[in-house]
């Protein structure tokens, strides 16, 4: 299994960057390999929204459908994605939105096994 962490700070505040990322029903508007996103269930339990959700991807004539499990927590303003299916037998991301003095850190880490 290969992993990747990525630290990137920013001058936007994290609640605006987490708002941004975890608006998950609007990726085919705005993240260009996204062609489209079907969520096929939505349960919100106080500040934690579990979203199950197909989303295909493509680039040129080359097309992957991902079924993934998504775990988006308002109040650690965390987001946790774990793929169940797709072209990968393992595909999980993590997603972290910290204050920092300028604005925000966000640590993401992705898991892969192909």
């Amino acid at each position: 299994m290969k992993s990747k962490k990525i630290i990137k700070d920013l001058t936007f505040k994290p609640e605006l960057m987490f708002q941004l990322v975890s608006d998950v029903e609007n990726y085919p508007n705005f993240v260009p390999a996204c062609k489209s996103l079907n969520i096929k269930s939505k349960v919100e339990q106080g500040e934690v929204t579990n979203i199950l959700a197909i989303m295909e991807v493509g680039y040129g004539l080359i097309y992957e459908k991902f079924t993934s499990d998504i775990t988006i927590n308002k109040k650690d303003l965390t987001i946790k994605v774990v793929n169940s299916d797709g072209p990968f037998k393992r595909l999980n991301n993590h997603w972290k939105f910290l204050p920092n003095r300028n604005g925000s850190r966000i640590d993401f880490e992705i898991e892969f096994e192909a």
